[in-house]
This record gives C-alpha cells, sequence and structure tokens, in this order.
C-alpha cells in the first residue's frame, strides 16, 4: 500500500497522473437539478499549457489577421481562459475517434 501511494505522488507531481474522486452522495446542481455521469471514458484537452498557449499566442499576434484590435484581444481573452476541455462526447458534430472499440466506438471528439 505505501508503494502504490508513493508512485501515485510520482505520478501526480510529474503529470502523468490527476487526482479522481467519486462523490459519496447525491450531486446537485447550483439550479437544484441532479448532476449525472454522461460520459465515463472522457478525454480532456488540456488547453491550460504555457508552451501551448505561448505558441497559438504568437500565431495570433504575428499571423492571423483579425482585422480589429478588438478582435485579436478578444481571441488572447479566450485563450487566457482555457484550461482543460472535454472534448469526447456520444452525441452532436464531431470526429468519430479512430480504433475505439466497445462501448467507447460511439465517441466523438470536436474537430481541431
Amino acid at each position: 500500500a505505501d508503494a502504490k501511494q508513493k508512485m501515485a505522488e510520482l505520478m501526480i507531481a510529474e503529470g502523468d497522473a490527476v487526482k479522481y474522486q467519486e462523490p459519496l452522495r447525491q450531486v446537485m446542481s447550483r439550479s437544484g437539478d441532479e448532476c449525472v455521469v454522461a460520459l465515463t471514458s472522457q478525454w480532456f484537452l488540456h488547453y491550460g499549457s504555457d508552451d501551448w498557449k505561448a505558441m497559438v499566442k504568437k500565431h495570433v499576434d504575428e499571423t492571423l489577421e483579425t482585422f480589429s484590435p478588438s478582435i485579436r484581444n478578444a481571441f488572447n481573452a479566450s485563450l487566457d481562459f482555457l484550461s482543460s476541455w472535454s472534448c469526447g462526447r456520444t452525441f452532436g458534430l464531431g470526429t468519430a475517434l479512430p480504433a475505439l472499440e466497445g462501448e467507447d466506438a460511439r465517441v466523438i471528439i470536436d474537430s481541431l
């Protein structure tokens, strides 16, 4: 058990894992609705990466033609807001993830 705990701490420290906890009781939203799990094998894009943000901001500032400084500022504000974003779902528009089998074969992702 001690090795398991140390390995978990190491993986979290190196960014290879995140802590995940199941709720102990029913979860309610602020609007009073019951929260349910819609997709258990969720995939996330890590838009919070400083390297990724710097690369995209450089493109927005130096290459992307926005035709207005206010549009460029809006792009940069959106980039500052982004962090981790779920990219998988089972409905709507998107691209099917290749090589998934079984229940996961229904997962689609946002086109990037």
